[in-house]
């Protein structure tokens, strides 16, 4: 009665350790989707900031063209 008692325990044991692995895993792979979805969204991030920067470029030009043709009027 012992040793299966045992053996019943053993297998319960190993059930978890091999559930708490796969969720281990899992985590792991949550964690590195999350690094790259970040990574992803600051190049993202710098992208708009340069085109934001070269279209506000844009704009002033644009003003100062705009103020030159008014004073010629």
């Amino acid at each position: 009665m012992g040793t299966q008692l045992e053996e019943l325990v053993r297998s319960g044991d190993e059930a978890l350790a091999n559930r708490d692995k796969a969720f281990a895993s899992r985590l792991r792979e949550f964690d590195d989707s999350i690094e790259r979805a970040e990574r992803r969204l600051g190049q993202r991030e710098e992208f708009l900031i340069l085109k934001f920067s070269a279209l506000e470029r844009i704009v002033s030009s644009l003003q100062g063209q705009q103020g030159f043709l008014t004073s010629l009027g």
